[in-house]
């Protein structure tokens, strides 16, 4: 949800603070959100809330690409899970923002939907506003492993992101990922 506009209106970013020194910016020059979005964005589950970007320049010196979680058998209820993201740290005030932060919480119930789970923020730790579209991942033998993408809270009447979050998972959406990345690849649209 967080792709409008053109390709040409977004640019990646690269530092812990969006306002801070040693700030790296690089062009997006296509984007895609998923096939799903246009006509699931307003279900309650299986939106198809995820989206590419392929931004000019390549990575910056010192990132490297996050490993992909192939298998979802790792998803388990009360799993520990470790999320990142640049918003609010505050869910009454709408204060922090701005500043990347990461939190370890557990997944609440792993089989959500078909490709989404919920994550426990009952405990005082999860995403908020602003976090969407940020990292989670889970621990698999030793590595972390990145396995889904913030999307929205859930059961959350205070929208004080006290309750639940829903995320989406990265592997069910493998086939248009790679159909996605060629159609970039080959300067086609995807």
């Amino acid at each position: 949800h967080c792709i409008e506009g053109t390709a040409t209106d977004l640019v990646a970013i690269f530092n812990i603070d969006l306002h801070g020194s040693g700030l790296i910016v690089r062009r997006v020059q296509k984007a895609a959100a998923s096939d799903e979005w246009a006509k699931n964005s307003e279900n309650d589950t299986d939106t198809g809330d995820i989206a590419l970007v392929k931004f000019v320049g390549g990575l910056p010196p010192g990132y490297k690409p996050a490993k992909l979680l192939t298998d979802v058998s790792a998803l388990k209820d009360g799993a520990s899970v470790l999320l990142a993201g640049y918003g609010i740290s505050d869910g009454v005030k709408h204060t922090g923002a701005e500043t990347l932060r990461s939190v370890v919480t557990q997944i609440k119930k792993a089989a959500f939907s078909r490709t989404e789970v919920l994550l426990d923020q009952t405990h005082g730790k999860g995403a908020c506003h602003g976090d969407s579209g940020g990292p989670a991942y889970v621990t698999v033998n030793g590595e972390q492993r990145l396995f889904g993408v913030t999307s929205r809270g859930v059961d959350d009447p205070n929208n004080d992101c006290s309750r639940f979050s829903a995320y989406t998972v990265i592997p069910a959406y493998t086939d248009w990922m790679r159909r996605t990345i060629a159609a970039f690849n080959s300067g086609a649209t995807p």
